[in-house]
């Protein structure tokens, strides 16, 4: 009786440890699945910017309100120009400054042998634009969905403080993955050779 009531309690506690254990397996496997599916979705984003497939353009005006909220990012995609049609937000650069952006609705659209004629206007305007803009490139960007208030971050990061900042907290991220991963390996070996422990 006395052997039994000795061996009776370490049941429970060996069964607690299995809990734990698989838990913190569970656990560890949800961060690496979060990990890498947040990478994959990262790179994909990068890779479809980089190639110029789709483009981020912050709002930072009124002038698309509410369709597109000030500080939110437009996300655009690249179309071809004949598919385009009036009532769509496109991404074009005015005559009288190609340098600018706009992002802007097509109220008006004419094709020519020479390219296609377009005019357009922000939402919250009272008028077009004053100009009309000629397109002679078979692709335009036309503006999909929109991120509320990941205009004022695009923009905060294309600064030279910004992409500093970046990649700091990329390093930074970088060796607590790193540091976490030598510290669980350091565990996994000490409970496989407790004697080494002892030893010391």
């Amino acid at each position: 009786m006395r052997l039994a009531d000795d061996v009776a309690p370490k049941a429970p506690t060996r069964h607690h440890e299995r809990l734990r254990t698989a838990s913190k397996a569970v656990r560890k496997a949800l961060s690496w699945v979060l990990l890498v599916a947040a990478s994959a979705l990262f790179l994909t984003a990068s890779v479809s910017v980089v190639s110029r497939r789709w483009q981020v353009t912050p709002i930072l005006t009124g002038s698309m309100v509410p369709d597109l909220p000030i500080g939110s990012a437009a996300i655009s995609e690249h179309e071809p120009l004949s598919s385009v049609r009036v009532g769509q937000i496109v991404l074009l650069h005015p005559p009288i400054d190609p340098s600018v952006t706009y992002v802007h609705r097509i109220v008006w659209l004419k094709r020519t042998s020479s390219g296609t004629e377009i005019r357009t206007r922000g939402i919250a305007n009272p008028a077009d634009d004053p100009w009309t803009v000629r397109v002679e490139s078979p692709n335009v960007y036309v503006v999909k969905h929109d991120i509320p208030l990941v205009g004022y971050v695009s923009t905060w990061l294309r600064s030279a403080k910004g992409r500093a900042l970046t990649l700091l907290a990329a390093g930074l991220l970088s060796m607590a993955l790193v540091a976490s991963f030598i510290r669980d390996e350091m565990k996994k070996r000490r409970t496989l050779h407790p004697s080494r422990k002892r030893a010391r």
